[in-house]
């Protein structure tokens, strides 16, 4: 009988899947086996309160006030992707961007909470806590 490592190389060869993909599979695979040997009652899980925004309650009711970057509509320039402000719906453009402009909006107003508006995208960002959050 071939080894599992053995196995798993000959499966991802036959349907192609990178060796990125193994890679992660075997390490997944490694920690579950991990955990099931753990003796019962072990393992605790606790949430960590240290990584969790502390503005979410700033959050306000707001739309977008422009259809694209304010600053950069007004100077005629373009952008990336576009990002709003959660306390005041203002429109700026991302950090890929050459004009920064949402994120130069934190740093005038201190608003520290913004998200995506583009199309598909449902994640927001805390400047100060430097943490993702749901939106």
């Amino acid at each position: 009988m071939s080894e599992p490592k053995e196995t798993v190389g000959r499966i991802a060869v036959a349907f192609q899947i990178p060796s990125a993909i193994v890679v992660l599979f075997r390490s997944v695979v490694q920690c579950f086996a991990a955990y099931i040997l753990l003796p019962k009652g072990s393992l605790s899980i606790q949430p960590d309160m240290s990584s969790q925004c502390s503005h979410l309650d700033e959050v306000r009711d707001v739309s977008p006030k422009t259809d694209g970057c304010e600053e950069c509509l007004k100077m005629g320039d373009e952008w990336v992707h576009l990002r709003m402000c959660l306390l005041c719906g203002h429109v700026g453009c991302c950090d890929s961007s050459k004009n920064k402009h949402a994120t130069r909006h934190y740093g005038n107003t201190g608003h520290p909470l913004m998200r995506s508006i583009e199309t598909g995208e449902d994640w927001g960002w805390c400047y100060v806590d430097e943490l993702e959050i749901a939106v």
